[in-house]
Parts: structure tokens; C-alpha cells; sequence
């Protein structure tokens, strides 16, 4: 949970704990639409529902929040060049794939009410 902004030493782990309060959100949400548990998301696999998931995490959490990859990274137990390389082919698949594209767009709006 996020403290008041005050309580933080400095402006940059105040930030932090934001994005990664964001990050826990956009991972609750994303894994509970998926049916998935919030631990699988974690596992090594290659799984499509599960790397699915996640390129909608790492996507979404670039785009809505501009989280730091490095988090994402961290609390999904992937490396960061996967991370980025998830975030350029996804935007990639949105420039072509309108279908996708409101799907994320759908998702997007439905974590802003949250």
C-alpha cells in the first residue's frame, strides 16, 4: 500500500512504490480475467495463456503507467531486454491488429476504474 507522500526520504522511492503498487494491480486484474493465480505468473514456462498474460502486463503497465521495465522485470522473474522486447513487438501487433488493439484499449479502461 502506498504511504503518504510525505513519510518517503525521496521523490524517487515515492515513485517506486507507485509504479509497483500500479504493477500489483494491473497483475491482480489481468490474472483474474485470465483465470490465472498471481504465483503462476511468476513460473518459467512457456505456456500461451501464462506469456499471454504477461505481454498484457508488461504492455499495459508500460503504456497506462510508464512503470520502470526493471520492475517489471523483477516481479515477474523475467530479464529486462525480454521485457523491452515484449513492449516493441506488442506495439508492433497493435499497429496491425485492430482486433487487439481495442482489446487493450478495453483493458486499459477497465483498470482506470479501478
Amino acid at each position: 500500500m502506498i504511504k503518504e507522500p510525505k513519510s518517503y526520504p525521496t521523490v524517487k522511492s515515492y515513485l517506486k512504490d507507485l509504479q509497483l503498487h500500479k504493477l500489483e494491480v494491473i497483475i491482480d486484474y489481468i490474472c483474474l480475467i485470465n483465470g490465472l493465480d498471481a504465483i503462476t505468473i511468476n513460473q518459467r514456462t512457456k505456456k500461451p495463456e501464462i506469456t499471454e498474460a504477461r505481454r498484457l502486463i508488461i504492455y499495459v503497465a508500460k503504456v497506462m503507467y510508464n512503470v520502470n521495465g526493471n520492475y517489471i522485470a523483477e516481479r515477474l522473474h523475467l530479464d529486462t531486454a525480454y521485457v523491452s522486447d515484449v513492449t516493441k513487438t506488442t506495439f508492433g501487433i497493435t499497429q496491425v491488429d485492430r482486433k487487439y488493439c481495442d482489446e487493450i484499449d478495453l483493458l486499459i479502461k477497465q483498470l482506470k476504474c479501478r
